[in-house]
């Protein structure tokens, strides 16, 4: 929390319920799905598998000879393009419910806490005749 959001009364409770929300755990469930489907190819529905091919930028490497006539990865200073092979499995029609019912049940608590958080925040204004 910072400094600014310390001296709010209640702050602690809305940013502990904020945290709650799209955090690591869902994000995991659901592949990432609530980021992708704005920026890039979602998981799907029930059908259908995603990401077969995965490009990234990561640290280039070269296959360095050992010794004993195998070969180690070595990381050099450049970056160089990764590709990779897998998928993405489609989600469950149910557990995407589940999940997303959590979520909106996460989302009215961050709400309650907001609206707490505001009330106590006008309560400390002057009141201003006018």
């Amino acid at each position: 929390m910072s400094y600014l959001t310390k001296a709010w009364p209640g702050c602690s409770e809305f940013m502990t319920s904020l945290q709650a929300l799209d955090d690591d755990e869902y994000r995991n469930a659901t592949a990432n799905f609530r980021n992708l489907s704005s920026h890039a190819i979602a998981p799907r529905f029930n059908f259908g598998i995603t990401s077969t091919v995965r490009r990234s930028v990561a640290p280039k490497t070269v296959l360095v000879p050992l010794p004993n006539g195998y070969f180690a990865r070595q990381e050099q200073d450049k970056l160089g393009v990764e590709y990779a092979i897998g998928g993405v499995p489609p989600l469950r029609m149910r557990t995407a419910f589940e999940l997303n019912l959590r979520q909106w049940n996460v989302a009215k608590t961050i709400f309650s806490a907001y609206v707490q958080l505001l009330d106590a925040a006008l309560a400390t204004l002057p009141l201003q005749s006018g």
